[in-house]
């Protein structure tokens, strides 16, 4: 299996230019409209199917009037299903886990090549369920002029190392003039910025914390501390940030039933779009702590928080500031305590410029969280598949065909 040489060792990274191109792409998710055999949604046992559910339903009525199944395939691929009575069965939307598709975990980075597979794989999971196995083709956004297909939603990530939690402390005051409201904070787990029913949220959480049990399950012990950078795009934003020149296509809304006048849509990406959107979106966060700082416990402790001015205004670092009075004055160590929660406290509340935390360095070396077990019976970068050039064509891989030509 082909896949890059990432570490989880906190201590070594790793560079991305000297493995196969990056796109650091975690879930995502496509709209479509597609022609479902019948007898495979009926068969609730079917080998394709994990399960079949229904959604609450909606009292108003004023949204749809078919029924939506949801269905999950195996390998975390989940499609919405519309049941449209003698029209037959649709499919409307599918979403995908790129990490969890091709490594049955998340913690890495992909590569083009992982993102490549991991979307002939959901081609190949999916024929079998269309009336017309042909359609498989039609599939995957971009991927052949036919296609009605477009993406509804990208999460674009970054890897942060960040041991002692500095730089998620240094984030709690941050914002963005894409989102409204102020972010969510979760001291020393996550930060967040607007929500999944807007066109963009960022999120700051600690991924080492989220994989927890799957690391502890497989015996890894060297996990990188890693602080997750991850920006949700959808609606609109999906091409303010990624609908470049021959990224995008006129098709008409799926819901829309043909009746719909086609308008832009996003149906391609590559490597550099999604890269050069996520350095977009962090060079547009404000609020960001010039000087880091960890935890945040508010207190009225003047000296504390006289400290916490010194580092804001000068560049100090609030730490040794703190063990510079530590030597003079020889307080407690509960005292001590107080200080540096209201030393942190006062940076935390008073942000001054967007710190250095998204610099080109570190876009180019980011840690990555990796279970080898999980990884080892994982799909190979060059997975075989009558999809794949058709995929490659439109992602980046071979040369791209333009929406004014036939797709090959």
């Amino acid at each position: 299996m082909n896949t890059p040489t990432y570490h989880s060792n906190a201590e070594e990274n790793f560079n991305p230019l000297d493995e196969p191109e990056l796109m650091p792409l975690d879930r995502v998710g496509f709209d479509t409209n597609l022609l479902v055999d019948p007898t495979v949604i009926t068969e609730a046992n079917s080998e394709h199917i994990k399960n079949v559910r229904l959604p609450k339903d909606d009292p108003t009525g004023k949204y749809r009037t078919e029924r939506t199944l949801l269905v999950e395939l195996h390998g975390g691929v989940r499609l919405r299903i519309s049941d449209c009575g003698v029209k037959g069965y649709w499919l409307r939307r599918v979403e995908l886990n790129v990490g969890k598709l091709t490594n049955h975990h998340n913690g890495g980075l992909p590569s083009t090549p992982q993102v490549v597979t991991a979307f002939a794989v959901v081609c190949q999971k999916i024929e079998p369920l269309l009336a017309d196995p042909g359609d498989a083709v039609l599939l995957i956004p971009g991927g052949h002029k036919g296609s009605p297909s477009y993406w509804s939603s990208v999460e674009i990530d970054m890897h942060l190392h960040d041991p002692d939690e500095t730089l998620l402390s240094s984030l709690r005051n941050v914002r963005h003039p894409g989102v409204r409201k102020k972010a969510t904070v979760y001291d020393g787990e996550s930060i967040t910025l607007g929500n999944r029913r807007g066109g963009l949220m960022i999120s700051f959480y600690r991924k080492d914390l989220e994989m927890a049990s799957d690391l502890e399950e497989f015996g890894v012990k060297d996990a990188a501390q890693i602080l997750r950078v991850e920006v949700t795009l959808r609606k609109d934003a999906l091409l303010r940030y990624l609908g470049l020149p021959g990224n995008t296509a006129m098709v008409s809304s799926v819901y829309s039933r043909g009746t719909g006048v086609p308008q832009a849509r996003l149906v391609r990406f590559e490597a550099a779009d999604i890269m050069a959107a996520h350095k977009k979106i962090t060079g547009e966060l404000k609020g960001i702590s010039k000087v880091v700082a960890k935890g945040d416990l508010p207190t009225n402790e003047r000296p504390g928080r006289m400290l916490g001015l010194v580092a804001r205004h000068t560049g100090t670092p609030v730490e040794e500031l703190l063990e510079l009075y530590r030597i003079r004055f020889v307080p407690a160590s509960c005292t001590m305590t107080r200080m540096r929660a209201a030393a942190l406290d006062e940076i935390s509340l008073n942000p001054g410029p967007a710190a250095e935390l998204f610099t080109e360095d570190r876009y180019n070396n980011q840690p990555v969280i990796s279970i080898p077990q999980l990884e080892q019976s994982g799909y190979p970068d060059d997975y075989p598949s009558k999809y794949r050039p058709l995929i490659e064509a439109a992602y980046g891989t071979r040369p791209a065909f333009t929406h004014e030509s036939e797709a090959a």
